[in-house]
This record gives C-alpha cells, structure tokens and sequence, in this order.
C-alpha cells in the first residue's frame, strides 16, 4: 500500500465539466481530485501534479477510483521523472445507431427490426439473453425516435386477424420502398 503522507506523482487524464477530476499515479492507480483543489486553476488533462491522498471508500476502489487527494500541487517541470504515467486515451465516441441504421436501410431499403438489430449487433449470436433483449431495445428506441422524427416509416405486419401485437414491424427510409412497383396513383 502507498504512504499517504508522501507526495506521489500522477498526470490529470479525466476532468468533467464541475471540475471532478481524474489522475493515474506512476503504477496505475487512480486518484479522484474534488473541484475544490481544480477550480479557478490552470490545471488540464495532461498537467502532472504532485498528491497525498488517503484510500477511497469500497464503492470507488470496485470503480477503479482506488484513491481521494487530500492535497494538490503542480508538479515542477524539474521535479517530473522520466517515466510519467501515459494519460489515459478517453473512451471511443459513443456510436451513433440512428446513423448505423439509416445507413442500413439505405441499403436494404426493408428490414425488420429483428434483421435491423443483428445488423447493428453482428455478435448476436454469442450474446446472452439479457445482453440480446438491452440490444434489441436499443435499437426498437432508436427507431421508434427515427420514427418521430420523421426519418423513417414503419409497418406493422400481423399474421392472425384477431392479433393485438404486431407479429413484425418492417422499417424503411420512406413509404414508396414499402409500393416499389405499384402504381401510386
């Protein structure tokens, strides 16, 4: 375990906009800085600094957040070493499955939303059932949203007569994918 009455040296890699921030000591370890030792700074992503920190609560350390600073200082240019920890690459962009979609059915012209979500999710073979029902509600949002929004037209195919649920919806860019071939007059 670390001395927490020594200073250890770690660059900021993460800081939200209240001035939360985020620091990876020389081993790896996380250390949560609060806004009060950030605000009205100069510190950014990127800037090392000097900590003396005290473990986090449980919580945080099953989060990767295994420390909370108790103090801050700016880490001297002189006083840097070598080896200083690498910032940590922020997370891929959040994909966009609107586009994803739109895209799809600017190829396929119809699909269902069964054909739509294993498009978006070409894994879905060796996903677990609570991992194929978040997937297939994530798509039924985005195209229901497309749907409001206009993007999009939907049918809803029933194979009984006295059926309440639709059996498929079938999604496609515009209603004349749904009549190609029919005469629209």
């Amino acid at each position: 375990m670390l001395n927490t009455t020594q200073w250890h040296d770690a660059v900021i890699t993460n800081l939200t906009r209240n001035f939360d921030a985020f620091a990876t000591l020389n081993n790896g370890e996380r250390v949560y800085i609060s806004p009060h030792f950030i605000k009205d700074t100069t510190y950014n992503v990127g800037s090392p600094v000097k900590v003396k920190m005290v473990p986090n609560d449980s919580y945080h350390i099953q989060n990767g957040i295994h420390w909370r600073a108790y103090i801050i200082q700016e880490l001297k240019f002189e006083e840097q070493h070598e080896a200083q920890p690498e910032p940590v690459d922020p997370p891929p962009p959040q994909r966009d499955i609107k586009a994803d979609i739109m895209e799809f059915l600017d190829y396929s012209e119809l699909a269902t939303t069964a054909q739509i979500t294993r498009d978006l999710y070409p894994d879905w073979t060796s996903l677990f059932n609570d991992e194929r029902q978040a997937a297939s509600n994530k798509a039924r949002v985005a195209l229901d949203s497309l749907h409001h929004e206009g993007k999009v037209v939907r049918a809803d195919v029933y194979l009984k007569p006295d059926q309440v649920k639709a059996s498929h919806t079938v999604w496609a860019l515009d209603v004349h994918s749904f009549t190609e071939g029919y005469d629209h007059d």
